[in-house]
């Protein structure tokens, strides 16, 4: 256990009582409350962080999984079913990257690829970013 607390303690206190000027009105609660504060801060940072980060792996596995169904289409296997997943794909994709506001950090290109291919899935046109 780390006896950085203590000392810190001992020296405000010290501070405090030596300084005869101003009257001894410490409340160490008060004082100690705001190291909490800023703890929870970090925690919630901290939480907010790891949830962004599965956001953002799950964001690649659909772009890898829209990936391979469009390039089996391209090289010939134009099937219904694979152009529906295809078309599942980019849908769920564009779905996730427009639900966390990541636009702007994809090329336009890529962007209105996926809003056609989420047109025929028979949803609305989304907004151009």
């Amino acid at each position: 256990m780390s006896k950085l607390p203590f000392v810190y303690l001992l020296v405000f206190c010290s501070i405090k009582f030596l300084n005869a000027d101003e009257p001894v009105s410490v409340n160490l609660l008060e004082e100690f409350q705001e190291d909490v504060n800023e703890i929870q801060v970090v925690d919630d940072l901290i939480a907010l962080t790891e949830a962004q980060l599965v956001v953002q792996k799950q964001v690649k596995e659909l772009m890898i999984e829209f990936k391979k169904h469009r390039d089996l289409f391209e090289k010939g296997d134009q099937t219904k079913n694979q152009a529906y997943l295809m078309v599942k794909m980019a849908s769920q994709l564009l779905g996730v990257i427009k639900d966390n506001h990541l636009q702007q950090i994809f090329s336009l290109p890529y962007m209105e690829e996926l809003t056609f291919f989420s047109s025929i899935a028979g949803k609305n046109a989304p907004i151009r970013p």
